[in-house]
């Protein structure tokens, strides 16, 4: 092998390879060659190296066509947020022994109820249980942009093969999705919506494939993490990795680019040294230009630190960091011709088997400043009305409590923000009982979901325009569940050019 470092030659002896290190002294030339070593596809692979002799084919280039952009932003609470206190029955709600009222609420969850007066009230749709519902106090933006028809909720939603009644789960002969209530395994079906196949991808790695894919409408497309790699955005096409700093880059990208292009650039006939070298390349320029993009956005929104430290609830917190950062981006999606672009933002913490009421409350303050700045900065560049932002989480927590927390659960509350939702409603059916006798409580207080994501995630691939044709691939279990029980694209957004 021969490298050149720092613009001098080093040819690397097979058996006394110190033997290079005579122009910018040894400890210098043996550090870079023992970086580029580990960098190369050879060190990552147990094959023996084959290269083809001819060199990759570049990655498909979609083209924008100048299409109106659309953004979608999944915010994921790892640990399983509790939302039976995030959605709350308030008032107006139907009298009897299986009803569901806010006294009912109170004497099932125990110590950690929220106090009647400190709930945000909300107006909810026909056919819910109650007439005004209560918002966490903690998120007066979502309370906001309901009453602006700009926010949405998701009753009782959760991980889901098909529809399931109480006596089938009781029974055993349910399919229901596998290891319930384990963090690990339904964080990854609720990532990929595809409960019973480990191996499948991500469900936002799929909708990039399909608006991609040659022969449908080959929307310019990219997904971007700012939590490193996550099954949600697994698929065929990569995803770009930031922090809360900006571009994951390459240290000495500027020194050792050429070098490290140079070692990938030629095709191999091992598919794993070629999928491995093929990635690096990908990735490195991927992260290098998209580095000295953000470097060069000015945001518009003062409510951005550190501009307004003392006055400002984003101040050194990371969730604001991390939605500057997806700010940023979308804010140079002209410069890089992307008319869809998909994000995912972690924020954990939400395993609250003690001091739930505490620990919720202030994760739910720190969502509400970086949501207050985001949806601020997306007002003030014109594409508030073709971004959304959707909450996920692993589950919901048990409706009682353990004596200081909540336990893990299935279940339970998220919402859908955007300048184009059809907002002020509440999708699915929350809950007309709180008893353990109702339909659809199991095992200690724990609700069986009777709205799956494959339903929400209908209805938001409908509005990215992800084709009718491609719907089985990005939901694959979509046709075990009636069409009925699919949200569409019109029941969750307004009417968009």
């Amino acid at each position: 092998l021969n490298f050149n470092v720092a613009g001098s030659n080093y040819g690397l002896c097979k058996v006394n390879w110190p033997c290079l290190c005579k122009v910018a002294g040894e400890r210098h030339a043996l550090k870079r060659v023992q970086e580029l070593l580990v960098m190369s596809p050879e060190f990552h692979s147990v094959n023996e190296p084959q290269p083809h002799g001819d060199a990759r084919a570049p990655p498909p280039n979609t083209a924008s066509q100048g299409r109106p952009y659309k953004a979608v932003v999944v915010l994921f609470l790892d640990g399983g947020l509790d939302s039976w206190n995030l959605l709350v029955p308030h008032s107006g709600c139907v009298e009897g022994n299986f009803s569901t009222n806010y006294e009912s609420y109170v004497a099932v969850r125990g110590i950690v109820a929220l106090e009647h007066d400190e709930l945000l009230e909300l107006s909810a749709t026909v056919g819910q249980p109650c007439t005004t519902f209560g918002v966490h106090p903690a998120l007066p933006i979502v309370h906001s942009l309901y009453g602006a028809h700009e926010a949405a909720f998701f009753a009782n939603t959760g991980t889901l093969v098909r529809p399931i009644t109480k006596a089938q789960f009781q029974d055993g002969s349910a399919e229901t999705p596998p290891s319930l209530f384990s963090h690990n395994i339904q964080v990854r079906s609720t990532q990929n919506v595809h409960a019973q196949k480990i191996s499948s991808g991500g469900v936002l790695g799929r909708i990039v494939d399909a608006l991609s894919a040659p022969g449908g409408p080959a929307y310019r497309s990219a997904a971007y993490s700012l939590d490193g790699l996550k099954k949600m955005l697994d698929g065929e096409n990569t995803y770009t990795i930031l922090d809360s700093t900006g571009a994951k880059r390459l240290n000495r990208a500027g020194k050792l680019q050429a070098q490290i292009v140079s070692l990938t650039a030629g095709r191999q006939r091992s598919l794993f040294t070629e999928s491995y070298a093929s990635f690096i390349e990908k990735s490195i320029i991927s992260s290098e230009l998209r580095g000295s993009m953000l470097e060069t956005v000015t945001l518009l929104s003062t409510r951005w630190s550190p501009r307004d430290s003392i006055n400002n609830d984003c101040f050194e917190s990371l969730t604001c960091k991390k939605f500057e950062q997806v700010a940023r981006v979308i804010a140079s999606r002209n410069l890089l011709q992307e008319e869809r672009q998909v994000f995912y933002v972690e924020l954990g913490g939400f395993d609250t088997h003690t001091s739930a009421k505490e620990v919720v409350q202030l994760k739910l303050n720190d969502i509400n400043a970086a949501l207050t700045a985001f949806v601020d900065e997306m007002r003030l560049r014109g594409v508030w009305n073709g971004t959304a932002v959707v909450t996920a989480s692993d589950f919901a927590r048990t409706l009682d409590s353990n004596g200081a927390g909540t336990d893990h659960a299935w279940g339970g509350n998220y919402f859908l923000l955007g300048g184009g939702v059809s907002g002020g409603t509440i999708h699915g059916q929350y809950p007309t009982s709180f008893l353990s006798t109702n339909e659809v409580t199991v095992l200690r207080n724990r609700l069986m979901p009777t709205t799956s994501w494959e339903a929400v995630w209908h209805g938001i691939a409908q509005w990215l325009d992800v084709p009718a044709a491609q719907m089985g691939y990005v939901l694959p279990n979509a046709a075990n569940f009636p069409t009925t029980q699919l949200l569409r694209r019109e029941d969750l957004f307004t009417t968009l050019p």
